[in-house]
C-alpha cells in the first residue's frame, strides 16, 4: 500500500521542511506580497496535498475504507496536518508561529484539492 502514498508523503515532507525554515531565512519572494501574504502558498500546497492523496486513496485496495473513503480521508489527513504544521510552528520552532488562519487557508486547500481531482477524474469516484 506504500507505494501509493510516495507522491503525498514526499509533498507533506516538503511541506513540513518549508514550513520548518526559521521567518528570517524564508526567502523574499515579490510574487508572495503582491499575492498579500503566504494564505494562498499554504492552500496551493495543502491542495496539491490532499490531491495526491485522493489518487493514492484510489489506487489502493488494502484498506477498502480507505479507497471508498476517498473523498474523506484526503481532506480529514490533509487538515489534520495542517492543524498538526502550525501547533509544531507554535510549540516547537522557535523562530515560527502557529497561525489559525494559516490553518484555515490549509483547510480550504484542502478542498479545492479534493474539489479538482472530482472534476477532472469524476469517473473514478464513486
Amino acid at each position: 500500500m506504500l507505494k501509493y502514498f510516495k507522491a503525498p508523503l514526499f509533498w507533506a515532507i516538503l511541506i513540513w521542511a518549508f514550513s520548518s525554515i526559521p521567518n528570517s531565512e524564508l526567502p523574499d519572494f515579490s510574487l508572495w506580497r503582491l499575492l498579500s501574504g503566504d494564505k494562498l502558498i499554504h492552500a496551493f500546497l495543502y491542495a496539491v496535498l490532499s490531491f495526491l492523496l485522493m489518487g493514492s486513496s484510489l489506487k489502493q485496495f488494502v484498506y477498502k475504507k480507505i479507497h471508498y473513503n476517498a473523498i474523506f480521508f484526503s481532506i480529514a489527513t490533509s487538515v489534520l496536518f495542517g492543524i498538526g504544521i502550525e501547533l509544531y510552528q507554535e510549540f516547537v520552532l522557535v523562530d515560527r508561529f502557529g497561525d489559525y488562519v494559516d490553518a484555515i487557508a490549509n483547510a480550504i486547500g484542502a478542498v479545492i484539492g479534493v474539489a479538482v481531482f472530482r472534476t477532472l477524474f469524476r469517473e473514478h469516484i464513486r
